[in-house]
């Protein structure tokens, strides 16, 4: 009895193990943030999305035939692009500015697969990121004429120095926590695709409503470990 137990586990265990498949991947964002504009001048805030791109590497643990665990780490780019419009005497004055945020983040997604002979799947699991820098611009206008105050800086995951008086911007919070969404679908047994919705849920900056929003669009090729 003790030998057919051992059989069938150690069966179960080599058929888990060659069921691991590594996922790279890679795709496109757009990106967006909470923002509360400084009601005391601002008049009118325009969203957009900042378009980016992310890469990585997801690992597909077999489970049973209906569902799967895939932690990923990926690079993926984060922000938001904006238009604020101020009317000082009258006259309309228009700041665009585009906040690019990088990070490192490792989801840890429950998949639920289900179709024939192409493969569907739903997606489903938390997220945490490191922020690695980014890039800041700014361009302004007053009265439809361009003005001579374009800005482009750096931005810091980090403390602001006291005494500094650049340009670059100092992000408060480095970790992104959050959750994601998705669906996708094997094609041919050869290539996925996946459409995912992220929503951050820790502030990037401590003072106002900040968070994270991204939908990811992606393509990856499934590589079989065994």
């Amino acid at each position: 009895m003790k030998e057919v137990l051992l059989s069938v586990s150690l069966m179960l265990i080599l058929s888990s193990l060659f069921a691991q498949t590594i996922i790279p991947r890679a795709g496109i964002t757009l990106s967006s943030s909470a923002y509360t504009p400084n009601s005391d001048f601002v008049e009118k805030t325009n969203q957009q999305h900042l378009t980016g791109f992310t890469v990585g590497v997801g690992y597909d643990l077999f489970i049973n035939d209906r569902f799967s665990l895939q932690p990923e780490i990926n690079f993926i780019q984060k922000g938001q692009k904006r238009e604020d419009i101020a009317y000082p005497d009258n006259y309309e004055y228009k700041m665009k500015s585009e906040y690019r945020y990088n990070y490192l983040e490792v989801p840890v997604l429950v998949k639920v697969k289900f179709g024939g002979v192409t493969k569907f799947y739903l997606s489903a699991g938390p997220s945490i990121a490191l922020g690695l820098g980014g890039n800041y611009k700014f361009t302004s206008t007053f009265g439809g004429l361009p003005l001579d105050e374009d800005v482009k800086s750096k931005i810091k995951f980090s403390d602001k120095p006291d005494d500094y008086d650049g340009d670059d911007i100092y992000v408060d919070n480095r970790l992104d926590a959050g959750v994601q969404v998705g669906a996708g679908a094997l094609l041919f047994g050869k290539v996925t695709v996946d459409i995912r919705y992220g929503l951050g849920l820790t502030d990037i900056y401590k003072e106002y409503d900040s968070k994270n929003k991204v939908l990811q669009f992606s393509v990856g090729v499934p590589l079989n470990l065994f």
